[in-house]
């Protein structure tokens, strides 16, 4: 998961609560990234061959450039 810049701590406590209720390690991943760097995380995210599925809430031309990232390597999208 990576949060929204601006509301990072609400993704890193959902991730202590999973902890605490037995989530395995690295099933849940939070990746908080300064505004600055968020569509360099984005890009890696989405064409890293290990990532089976991006999942993404927000605007319209940040979802159009993650679509676009994604469809080169085939990957799953749901916008």
């Amino acid at each position: 998961v990576k949060p929204a810049e601006d509301t990072p701590l609400t993704a890193l406590a959902i991730a202590e609560l999973g902890r605490r209720a037995g989530v395995p390690e690295g099933v849940l991943s939070i990746i908080p990234a300064p505004r600055a760097e968020a569509a360099a995380v984005g890009e890696l995210l989405c064409t890293h061959k290990e990532v089976a599925k991006v999942s993404f809430t927000g605007s319209t031309p940040v979802g159009v450039q993650l679509q676009k990232w994604c469809a080169e390597g085939m990957k799953r999208v749901s916008l």
